[in-house]
Parts: C-alpha cells; sequence; structure tokens
C-alpha cells in the first residue's frame, strides 16, 4: 500500500529493508519515490527544475525530500528534484545507511516523503529489520563410552579360573585356549594322572 500527497501526484510506492543484519553492522534503507503529474504550475511553491534542463517538457518536477526514522535516528535525503514525465510516472529510488545496534533483536524502520516548499507530507510506511548473529554457539562432543568400558571386561580370562596351564602343552584338549572352567581343569587333572601312571609303568618295565 503507497502514500500519496500532493494531490496523489507524490507517491510514497515502497520502502525496502534487510530481512536480516549483524550486530553493529551498517544497513541501508531505501524507499522509492514517484511523481506522476503531468503538468506542474511554475509558480506552485514545491515547483522545481533540473539544474541545466532546456525546454518546458520534463524539466519541472516537484522538490521532495525522503526522511528516514531508525530506532530513534532521522536522515534525510535531499532536497532533491523528482521530475514529472509526459504520461505516466516517473520512479526514482533514495537510500540513506544506518547502523544496527550493539545487541539482539529488532529495528522499527519508517520513511516518509515531505517537500519543504508546502510542507506537505505522505504517510508513513513501516519495516521491522531484525538484528540477529549468524554464529552457531559450539558445543561439547558427548563422551567417549569406550574409555569408560562396560565392567565387564576381563582381558580374556574366565571367571571360574582364567586359562588352563596345560593349554599350551596339549593345544588339541583345550581348543579354547583353556578356559572352560571347573571342566578344562578336571580334564587337566586326569591327564596329569595319566601322565604319571605311564611315567610309573615305563619305570617298572625298565626295571
Amino acid at each position: 500500500m503507497s502514500e500519496r500527497t500532493k494531490g496523489g501526484n507524490v507517491i510514497l510506492e515502497q520502502v525496502l529493508v534487510p530481512r536480516t543484519v549483524e550486530p553493529g553492522e551498517p544497513f541501508e534503507v531505501e524507499a522509492k519515490v514517484s511523481n506522476g503529474a503531468g503538468i506542474i504550475n511554475p509558480w506552485d511553491k514545491d515547483h522545481c527544475r533540473k539544474p541545466g534542463a532546456t525546454g518546458p517538457d520534463g524539466a519541472s518536477g516537484y522538490s521532495i525530500e525522503v526522511v528516514f526514522e531508525v530506532d530513534g535516528e532521522t536522515r534525510v535525503s535531499g532536497p532533491t528534484c523528482i521530475r514529472k514525465t509526459a504520461f505516466g510516472k516517473r520512479t526514482n529510488t533514495y537510500s540513506k545507511t544506518f547502523t544496527a545496534p550493539s545487541y539482539g533483536g529488532s529495528v522499527d524502520v519508517e520513511a516518509y516523503v515531505r517537500l519543504p516548499g508546502s510542507g506537505k507530507e505522505t504517510g508513513k510506511m513501516s519495516q521491522t529489520v531484525t538484528v540477529s548473529s549468524d554464529d552457531v554457539e559450539e558445543t561439547d562432543p558427548p563422551a567417549d563410552d569406550d574409555d569408560t568400558g562396560d565392567g565387564n571386561d576381563n582381558d580374556g580370562d574366565d571367571d571360574n579360573g582364567g586359562n588352563n596351564p596345560l593349554a599350551g602343552i596339549f593345544p588339541f584338549l583345550f581348543p579354547d585356549g583353556g578356559g572352560g572352567g571347573g571342566l578344562n581343569a578336571l580334564v587337566g587333572v586326569l591327564v596329569l594322572l595319566a601322565i604319571a601312571w605311564m611315567l610309573d609303568s615305563g619305570s617298572d618295565i625298565a626295571g
């Protein structure tokens, strides 16, 4: 929705702002203003003429100022002469640069057009700029569970007695490394008894 003055001929068409800005960073506010007058009385208080222009067609215009208000700060573009056209309307863009506050939040932006000769003004158009940093706070990585263990590690030893020492001597009897607990211990005892019997029998034969 536009704002108008001077019989609807001076038109504030649009106010443009960035959607977001970084805290403390500069940003630009633009206003598009049109002059739709086909004829301007040379004795009009707001009449102006482009410097150096010759001839009546397109040289005359309205003297305007574009007022920007951002968070209590006011800046003015102009006065400048926005010329008429023979048909349709002429649109110019005016801008001012502001600095975002150092804190996050939002900034209210307003703009309007005034004619200093007659004091006429358009209504105000408003926009909002969000002040927000794109930086994402880094978080510590999750703890590595591999370093804590699950409390069940026994470095390969069986809880029922550990590796059987006979596994190294008779690996074919203990394919699991002798970690079978009571059963492997019993087998070990029987093997030792058999060896002792064989040695004892051998000594009797030799005698």
